[in-house]
């Protein structure tokens, strides 16, 4: 008799223990991060932009069009790190899931002075000029 009793409460039991442990499982949903990643002077996309989750190795890069997609587990703010070649890496902070539209700036170096300088090909041209205005 205590039998029967125990073996129908044990199963209700381990029904409520998985369904518990399923239901936690599908809470921790996945954050799906979008955006596009442009030049600040022209506005034309980047292709192949690095879009970083910081602090982390998961990320990815901006496709033929700017845009980039990340999924993460990761509760927001998020922040982003956005780089380029021939760009100032940017840090981003996402604090809700509209599309970004991250705008870089290029890292312009300007150069003032170029010197030029001679090299022996060009003394011994003009030892040959001076040879040959002898001869002649």
């Amino acid at each position: 008799m205590i039998k029967r009793i125990l073996l129908p409460t044990c199963g209700l039991v381990f029904k409520v223990l998985i369904f518990i442990i399923l239901s936690n499982i599908s809470l921790q949903a996945q954050q799906v991060l979008t955006g596009v990643v442009r030049d600040s002077k022209n506005n034309e996309t980047l292709i192949g932009a690095n879009v970083i989750i910081k602090g982390t190795s998961f990320g990815a890069q901006s496709d033929i069009d700017g845009n980039f997609r990340i999924e993460t587990e990761k509760s927001l703010p998020i922040t982003l790190v956005v780089s380029y070649i021939g760009y100032i890496q940017q840090e981003v902070i996402v604090k809700n899931l509209t599309p970004l539209n991250i705008k870089l700036q290029s890292n312009e170096v300007i150069l003032k002075d170029v010197e030029v300088v001679g090299s022996r090909f060009l003394k011994n041209r003009k030892r040959r000029l001076l040879l040959l205005n002898r001869w002649i």
